[in-house]
């Protein structure tokens, strides 16, 4: 379960759950607003129960009144800022890298319409494949990436000369 917590009282948050023997893991997942998310690796819904009592006393601890679901987290939408190359000749084989920031695992490049076998490299930077048939002929091809939840970021044009 995890518990939105603002990151101003995250250390006391961090205290009080050792206090109850809690090992509170803070996520992966990225700092939104001011919130950090913590699991509370809580065993049983009673002890969920008391520790989110125990949590509320704690001025302004939680944001949010229910824990959520990892999946409930709000994912910041991806931002494309620069392709690599960003032109090429037309009927050229190469490998596209897409830049930007806010990418997670599953983030896919669309390139003229089309979701193309995207690689991964790190929350800046994706990759894939354009085969000579992608750029057949000369003009500028519109790029976005998007996330898992098909939030796409803002587009690109890549131009084929």
């Amino acid at each position: 379960m995890l518990i939105p917590i603002a990151t101003t009282v995250l250390p006391l948050v961090r205290a009080m759950l050792r206090d109850l023997n809690m090992d509170p893991v803070e996520s992966q997942l990225p700092v939104l607003g001011g919130i950090q998310y913590v699991d509370l690796n809580a065993g049983s819904m009673i002890e969920q129960a008391h520790i989110i009592t125990r949590l509320k006393t704690i001025s302004g601890a939680i944001l949010l009144t229910q824990p959520i679901r990892p999946d409930e987290v709000p994912a910041p939408l991806p931002t494309l800022a620069a392709l690599s190359p960003a032109s090429a000749a037309h009927n050229t084989a190469l490998t596209l890298t897409a830049q930007g920031s806010n990418f997670v695992y599953g983030c896919e490049i669309s390139f003229a319409g089309k979701i193309r076998a995207t690689t991964f490299i790190d929350g800046g930077n994706l990759s894939c494949a354009l085969v000579k048939q992608d750029i057949a002929k000369a003009g500028t091809f519109p790029v976005f990436v998007i996330t898992p939840r098909k939030n796409p970021s803002s587009t690109l044009l890549f131009t084929s000369t």
